[in-house]
């Protein structure tokens, strides 16, 4: 089987990691690989958006070095190239984010790409040629490049797969589009929650509903029934104790049993859990007809039992959003009204007791949800997530079912056993690692050699990429809104 497999990911060792444990096993499944290296053509990737040319150096060096490691043959690597064609496109004006998504060059969709790595960096959804044209502008010329190389490497070696990370941002979701016009399967590579595993989608973005769910129902159909039970159960504990070992913890700062100044559990007590809504605004799978932002629902809920003294809001603002200015926090600071208390991010006031204390929960995809329904708490799920398959959580899907699961004086959870497909395969999906260590992005190794910032030829890469200094200061002001000499060199993102 030919595989083109695009390895772009030099800058994190763990990203690299997972590149090499993937190539490794292709060679020794005896594919023929063709591996495409960006080599300092990209205008910015999700990890050095800025082209930071330390950054590039870092990225090639490092990755040479373990391609050696793995006994990559020099005739196996191809390097991107620029296509002045990129430069000469004629591209639109977009008006709103909805027209961005849409974007197609060579009936291939690009916008969501470009839409999602602006989105990630920003942490703003707010993007149109208003506000971000020169960002959309040389992100989209280089999901072109991205389009026109891959173009030209399907034609020349005509493979049987593609190999890539994740998919989502503009480096790399040109791949899915081209992949979909070829009738070409390709696997998306991802990191798992546990960061000492990971995961291949075939034929889908790691952020699919439809493939965690195949995944899910599957994992749990292979696993052994006389411990999956205890493994989910202790995922909750942990995630309840602050001491879990998948994904961020963001309860530290919280202080045990704290709830919010004036609770009164004599009346009806709803909290609302909200997200961080930029990692999933781009994803088709994700869209939804009912509300363009979460902000719209509270205030709407919040409006709408106005006139009933015995029910009140709180709303947990996700910790995530501590330290960001973007258009839903600053909408979140407009919702003033007296039958809702607001929980800033970076309050002390402890989740889970809020969880328990109130009556019912309110949220919209985060795992707060599913774990309402674990501790046996009313869960609203107004929506989409990974885990909305499994009755775990109450779904309505208008306005008005909504407003009558919050009123029910008398709604109960759902099972509790309900929960355990989900707390399951987050806790062991993936596959473990053979040859790779993660152990931060400092002290990482592959076949036990540590896999270190600096190298030799990092310092060659580095006067060798000296002719794109131009690009690196103007991409820099693009994206930093500062000149790169007040900027710190060593921040790559």
């Amino acid at each position: 089987m030919k595989v083109l497999f695009y390895s772009n990911q030099g800058l994190a060792p763990l990203h690299l990691g997972i590149e090499l444990e993937n190539l490794e096993r292709l060679k020794a499944e005896g594919h023929e690989v063709f591996i495409v290296k960006c080599n300092n053509k990209l205008g910015g990737c999700y990890f050095n958006p800025c082209h930071n040319l330390l950054g590039c150096a870092i990225c090639e060096a490092r990755s040479d070095v373990f391609h050696k490691k793995i006994n990559v043959q020099k005739e196996q690597v191809y390097s991107l190239k620029n296509y002045p064609e990129a430069e000469k496109v004629n591209l639109p004006h977009f008006k709103n984010l909805e027209e961005l998504l849409d974007y197609k060059y060579d009936g291939v969709s690009l916008g969501r790409g470009v839409a999602s790595s602006i989105i990630s960096l920003r942490r703003d959804a707010d993007i149109n040629s208003n506000n971000e044209n020169a960002f959309i502008d040389f992100q989209l010329r280089m999901a072109i490049n991205v389009h026109l190389n891959f173009t030209h490497f399907i034609k020349e070696f005509k493979p049987d797969v593609l190999y890539f990370f994740n998919g989502r941002f503009a480096e790399c979701f040109p791949l899915i589009g081209l992949a979909e016009k070829h009738n070409l399967p390709y696997t998306a590579m991802e990191v798992s929650s546990s960061k000492k595993r990971f995961e291949l989608f075939e034929n889908s973005l790691p952020h699919s509903i439809k493939k965690r769910e195949q995944n899910l129902e599957k994992r749990w159909s292979e696993s052994d029934p006389n411990t999956r039970d205890e493994i989910a159960q202790k995922w909750f504990e942990e995630k309840r104790g602050g001491t879990i070992k998948t994904g961020i913890v963001y309860t530290d700062a919280q202080k045990a049993n704290q709830l919010p100044e004036g609770f009164d559990p004599s009346i009806l007590n709803v909290a609302i859990f909200n997200s961080s809504e930029d990692e999933m605004k781009v994803i088709e799978e994700w869209k939804l007809d009912l509300y363009q932002t979460q902000n719209e629902v509270i205030e709407k809920v919040a409006k709408h039992f106005k006139g009933h003294p015995n029910i009140h809001f709180y709303l947990r603002v996700h910790p995530n959003l501590g330290k960001v200015n973007n258009a839903q926090s600053r909408g979140i600071e407009n919702l003033k009204f007296d039958n809702l208390t607001v929980i800033p991010p970076a309050s002390s006031v402890d989740t889970y007791a809020l969880m328990l204390a109130c009556d019912k929960s309110l949220s919209f995809g985060s795992n707060t949800g599913i774990e309402a329904t674990y501790w046996q708490k009313p869960s609203i799920l107004f929506g989409k997530s990974f885990y909305q398959i499994l009755d775990c959580v109450y779904h309505p899907e208008s306005y008005e079912a909504l407003y009558q699961l919050i009123q029910d004086p008398d709604l109960k959870p759902k099972s509790k056993s309900s929960t355990y497909k989900h707390a399951y395969y987050v806790s062991t999906y993936g596959r473990p690692f053979k040859h790779f260590d993660y152990d931060g992005k400092f002290n990482s190794h592959y076949r036990k050699e540590k896999m270190e910032r600096i190298y030799p030829r990092t310092v060659l890469y580095f006067f060798k990429y000296l002719y794109n200094f131009p690009k690196w200061i103007k991409y820099n002001y693009i994206v930093r809104r500062k000149s790169i000499f007040k900027s710190n060199i060593w921040k790559l993102r």
